[in-house]
């Protein structure tokens, strides 16, 4: 039942364009967007019938009606409370302040000093939603006071301020890493709001805690410091747990002109032991989740006011959106890295598994082909018979040497395929100090009845006798596949196949360079790739791995370089001995 005769008053306190007006309540009223609400109130962040005021026996009472963004009455959010003089009411961005008859209660402890707000992310608007109204309800400026030239400070603060979120929404948008953006934005707001110090503390779980009610000061570190003089030592600040836990438990900002005469953090040794006088801090949230929170410090008493915690909370909202943003592109980059991993070693497996069949299909060719091969080079022990019959023929014993050199090439290439179809490395099984420019020449000599190699012009260039500790045979077998393969590259014109003997820095080196056309930069690097050829259907790609294979197997090497029109030089490195007399 309401009691008529009974007086309130609601005094607007915030938004400063609507301070100093009174309203005089004498029984029930609505407080709202609607237009029959006794105490109407045009802000998209009030609801059209956001709470009600009536009297109950006497007592003036406060009662929610279900708003989405609810009720604060003294910095806390209720449902339902009784009124008393003193008391500040906030619906929305507004702050009202309730006068009573000298009758009624006592007046309750003084909170300009100690500002709470409760955040939520539907009550902050986007910069990419503020129209012509929106703006200059953001400045504190309505049609009754666009030329109201009593405030120009204010006006010019809140225009910086405006600019200040234009310039950081810029920086948000073209921010790529977490910690960099942070500290620009921190940066930024201590340079508005003059603050000395300011920090952000981020949850360890990269914000997915949902439920606040278990929040503490464990969960969060301190990500990023900022001073806004470089003279002052950057050490990390004190966490006040006391701070940290009642804003992001309350998901609210808090704002403390004077922390000598706030009795709410009077427990806090931290922040009592630092310079601190004054500070703000807001949490960072993401829809329904708690990513962490922003906190600016001052050394001098009444630095910060109201407007001020109103951009560090919209500040806040934006930081929270871009960190998501990141984290969100971050993973993305992570997986897409993660799908080219396990793509490519798809595809190595896969060509291991084409290359482990081609090898077993070589291995079971090279089986049946050594057993063939062995028996039709039978006849060629014939040539030890003529080599006895006429040994003072220079040319028949010349022509019997090289047979015999010819049958072992034979032998040592079948067995050097059947090995490399079974995966083995190369052996070196009869190593012997060997002269390599000797072994060139004999080389040469061999290749040069060739048809293919004989019709180009061939030479060895010594340039420092050099020996090396080697299977002479082995060896002879990569330096026969490389003239072989210039040879080829040189096709039917006549061309040049140079051999350079040399030793560098302890290394043997032998050198078979041709003037053909080379190697093109497509293919280049499958080269000593198996199976890959460029012979077409008159070679299987075997030759220039194998060879290598039976080099690195001496502990050396076999590169290549083709310079463009210049041809293609083939270079083996061997460790090299000291000359053998």
């Amino acid at each position: 039942m309401e009691d008529d005769g009974v007086h309130m008053e609601l005094c607007f306190e915030a938004p400063d364009a609507k301070a100093g007006q009174r309203i005089t309540l004498s029984g029930a009223a609505i407080l709202g967007r609607a237009p029959d609400c006794g105490v109407q109130i045009q802000d998209r962040r009030v609801s059209r019938h956001h709470a009600r005021v009536f009297l109950e026996r006497g007592q003036w009472v406060l009662q929610d009606l279900d708003s989405p963004n609810g009720t604060v009455l003294n910095g806390v959010r209720v449902a339902r409370h009784e009124l008393g003089h003193g008391d500040v009411l906030m619906v929305g961005p507004y702050r009202l302040r309730v006068h009573m008859p000298d009758s009624a209660k006592p007046v309750v402890p003084n909170l300009w000093g100690k500002v709470i707000k409760p955040v939520s992310v539907d009550d902050i608007p986007t910069l990419d939603s503020l129209g012509k109204d929106t703006f200059f309800q953001s400045l504190g400026l309505g049609d009754n006071t666009l030329l109201d030239i009593r405030a120009p400070g204010e006006l010019l603060q809140k225009t910086r301020q405006f600019a200040v979120l234009h310039e950081l929404s810029r920086t948000l948008r073209e921010s790529h890493h977490p910690r960099e953006m942070l500290a620009e934005v921190l940066d930024g707001v201590l340079n508005v709001l003059e603050g000395e110090r300011a920090f952000v503390a981020l949850s360890d779980d990269e914000g997915s805690r949902e439920d606040s009610s278990h929040t503490s000061r464990d969960d969060f570190q301190v990500d990023i410091y900022r001073c806004r003089s470089s003279d002052k030592v950057q050490d990390l600040p004190q966490l006040s747990t006391t701070v940290v836990e009642y804003v992001l438990s309350q998901r609210c900002a808090v704002l403390s002109r004077d922390l000598g005469d706030d009795d709410r953090f009077a427990a806090s040794e931290s922040l009592f032991l630092s310079p601190t006088q004054a500070f703000m801090a807001v949490p960072i949230l993401l829809r329904d989740r708690l990513l962490g929170a922003m906190v600016v410090e001052s050394e001098t008493i009444d630095r910060f006011s109201e407007p001020d915690l109103d951009l560090l909370t919209l500040i806040a909202f934006m930081v929270g959106q871009t960190l998501e943003n990141l984290r969100l592109a971050e993973r993305r980059e992570e997986t897409i890295q993660k799908l080219k991993e396990a793509q490519a070693s798809l595809l190595c497996t896969q060509a291991q598994l084409v290359r482990s069949e081609q090898l077993a299909i070589v291995g079971r060719l090279a089986s049946g082909l050594a057993h063939e091969v062995n028996n039709h080079l039978s006849p060629f022990a014939l040539a030890d018979m003529i080599a006895r019959k006429y040994p003072d023929d220079k040319e028949t014993q010349a022509a019997v040497e090289m047979m015999l050199e010819a049958r072992q090439h034979i032998v040592d290439l079948v067995s050097e395929v059947k090995g490399f179809a079974r995966g083995a490395q190369s052996v070196a099984e009869r190593r012997q100090p060997t002269d390599m420019a000797d072994l060139c020449r004999a080389v040469v000599r061999f290749t040069q009845i060739d048809t293919g190699v004989k019709r180009h012009e061939m030479r060895i260039v010594v340039n420092e006798d050099t020996w090396a500790e080697v299977d002479p045979g082995r060896i002879r077998q990569v330096l026969v596949n490389l003239i072989k393969n210039a040879a080829d590259a040189l096709g039917e014109t006549p061309g040049r196949i140079i051999l350079t003997v040399d030793e560098e820095d302890g290394w043997s080196t032998i050198e078979v360079q041709d003037n053909g056309p080379g190697i093109s930069s497509t293919i280049g690097d499958r080269v000593f790739e198996p199976f890959f050829s460029t012979k077409g259907g008159n070679g299987l790609g075997l030759g220039l791995d194998i060879a290598r294979a039976i080099v690195r197997a001496h502990g050396g090497e076999l590169t290549y370089r083709s310079p463009t029109g210049l041809g293609t030089v083939f270079r083996l490195c061997l460790s090299a001995l000291a000359s053998v007399s």
